[in-house]
């Protein structure tokens, strides 16, 4: 009897993003990377196990007995509760025969016994700290070292930063050799520039579960018999159909940070990237789900960068199925010193956001990207900021979220670049555009008068396949096609195309 195990570390997210220091958020990803690659790596070597397929924050390992299943998640989880505080894992195991059981359907049964057991979960109560500890500065759990700056620290924190300082990533040779990685968010961007921005970029693909789910149906109509030899082939295309969704985000990545280099002439007086420090910082690079964090002023265009690198890749399965791939980018804009907690939380609903307009638009998959800006603390969901400050006067004041890679709607970042391009020319005043920011919040009749007071008529025009007039398209929920593009224009880098 074969045995499958499946395991997931759990509420990732909020292990790395607990703390607003971004050594500390790197060392937390490496420890996930190193607890979901390498560490079951070494234990599947001495327990005669195999990897399958890792995706979707899970990792599915296949055995020849129990015994060796069991000294596997013996041993996984009893090193990862000693040595790393606040991970949260989950394993099953399910028995099979590799031999006259449709692994396809087995698998699925093991999804089935992790999702019941996660639901199954008990909430936990111990005791943290009897009152006369030291409290960590990070988690106020009690400390149990110091940092660099002799505040008291625990040992969560002190695991977070040792693998921060020794990681040797994957990502190491992305950079320029003279190069590093930025150590605190502060060094993302000079600060006698006074602006004090990161960019939190959440980017998550679009509809990987029916891919997935497509790749399977297309094996199943490649076979028929059920043995051995089917099993072991499609365990082997599993593995492989993961590892080139892996590669073709990892390569938008390096082409991202490319793109970095290729624009340095408009970053070097705004960043330290001629001090050798690479204004972003990858925290979750884990298949189809990516996060990073850059300096405020070109975390924008760095997602478009990344998704339209994406969308030209093609993944390409066994019986000549091949698939485009999209994603969605949600870009939160924040001041440096904001809780990255709140900062990321906001990245993912607006990459949700993005998602959901996919839905209703109900046009195919496409990419989409989506901001905000956040001058102050964050107040509310995106949907609660959008309804109290982009909703007035019966009018929507921003058109985001937008397509990247769909020619048939309006709603395109093509169209916010010809905007942008549109106020930044010289045929207005700035001070002009900026007034007329506030001017626009007041509906189309005020936006009409100033516009024709201020001779703007050659300025706001109507963008590609609009029939708007004086900033507002009309026959689109009187959604105005230039706030977005007047409220981000002190704070977005254009990069020049590579």
């Amino acid at each position: 009897m074969n045995y499958l195990v499946l395991s997931e570390v759990s509420r990732k997210q909020d292990y790395i993003f607990k703390s607003n220091k971004l050594l500390e958020n790197v060392g937390a990803s490496e420890i996930i990377k190193y607890v979901t690659e390498e560490l079951p790596q070494k234990l599947l070597a001495e327990n005669n196990g195999e990897d399958i397929f890792q995706g979707g924050g899970k990792s599915l390992y296949i055995f020849n007995n129990e015994k060796d299943a069991l000294n596997f998640i013996s041993e996984f989880s009893i090193k990862v509760l000693k040595d790393f505080t606040g991970v949260e894992l989950f394993i099953v195991k399910h028995p099979f025969d590799m031999e006259g059981d449709d692994i396809i359907s087995e698998i699925d049964k093991t999804y089935e016994k992790l999702a019941k057991k996660k639901n199954e979960r008990k909430s936990s109560i111990r005791q943290i700290s009897f009152g006369i500890e030291k409290k960590c500065v990070s988690t106020g759990f009690p400390a149990a070292d110091k940092n660099n700056d002799g505040k008291p620290i625990s040992k969560e924190i002190k695991t977070k930063l040792d693998y921060a300082k020794n990681n040797k990533n994957d990502i190491s040779n992305v950079i320029r050799d003279d190069d590093v990685w930025c150590k605190e968010l502060d060094d993302m961007y000079k600060k006698e520039n006074n602006k004090s921005y990161i960019a939190v970029v959440h980017i998550d693909g679009n509809k990987m579960g029916d891919k997935f789910d497509k790749f399977k149906e297309q094996y199943r109509s490649n076979n028929c018999k059920i043995d051995l030899n089917y099993n072991k082939e499609y365990m082997k295309q599993l593995k492989e159909f993961s590892e080139k969704i892996k590669a073709a985000y990892f390569e938008s990545f390096k082409d991202m940070c490319n793109a970095i280099y290729q624009n340095i002439e408009k970053l070097k007086d705004v960043t330290n990237i001629e001090q050798h420090k690479f204004p972003l910082r990858s925290l979750i690079l884990a298949g189809d789900d990516v996060c990073f964090v850059t300096y405020g002023e070109i975390g924008i265009e760095c997602a478009r960068i990344f998704i339209e690198s994406l969308n030209k890749k093609v993944i390409s399965i066994k019986g000549g199925e091949k698939f485009k791939l999209n994603a969605c980018a949600g870009v939160a804009i924040v001041k440096a010193h904001c809780p990255f907690s709140k900062a990321y939380e906001l990245a993912e609903q607006l990459c949700a956001n993005c998602k959901n307009k996919i839905t209703q638009d109900n046009k195919g998959d496409y990419s989409m990207i989506d901001w905000h800006i956040e001058q102050g603390e964050i107040s509310g969901s995106i949907s609660e900021i959008r309804n109290k400050m982009y909703s007035l006067n019966g009018c929507n004041l921003n058109m985001r979220p937008l397509y990247i890679n769909n020619p048939d709607s309006w709603r395109s970042y093509q169209n916010f670049k010809v905007a942008l391009k549109n106020i930044s020319s010289d045929k207005a005043p700035r001070s002009k555009i900026k007034e007329l920011r506030e001017v626009l919040r007041q509906g189309i009749d005020s936006s009409e008068k100033y516009i024709r007071v201020n001779s703007l008529e050659n300025v706001i025009q109507p963008l590609n396949e609009t029939k708007g007039n004086y900033g507002f398209y009309v026959e689109d929920n009187r959604t105005c096609m230039y706030f977005d593009a007047i409220e981000i224009m002190d704070m977005f880098i254009e990069f020049e195309e590579v």
